[in-house]
């Protein structure tokens, strides 16, 4: 499990939860947990997924109604994408005008 602090160029601080437990179930081999919250005294939002493949209207079920505003919702969505090594989303990339250097942020090891 990774706690990490995430400073992207945005002028803005995110606390993200990022890692996999296992599951009690043979159906289920790990849960995805991702949580993301603005600054160091937002509650904001996480959740344990069954999988790290789905729909950003999946994710956004999940997520959005926890988040304060549509920006930090983008912003969790393109870090959802990255830590499970799927490809860049365009909307969120335009979205997001993050440094070219992001992705060094991101903890060793997390990425799917």
């Amino acid at each position: 499990m990774h706690l990490f602090t995430f400073e992207p160029g945005d002028g803005l601080s995110y606390r993200v939860l990022f890692g996999r437990l296992p599951s009690a179930t043979q159906l289920i081999p790990y849960y995805t947990v991702f949580g993301i919250a603005e600054g160091s005294g937002d509650v904001g939002a996480w959740y344990a997924f069954d999988t790290d493949r789905m729909s950003e209207e999946t994710f956004s079920r999940y997520i959005a109604p926890a988040l304060r505003n549509a920006y930090v919702y983008c912003v969790a969505w393109r870090l959802w994408l990255a830590l499970t090594g799927q490809a860049d989303d365009d909307n969120a990339a335009e979205i997001c005008e993050w440094r070219d250097d992001w992705r060094r942020q991101l903890p060793a090891g997390a990425m799917g």
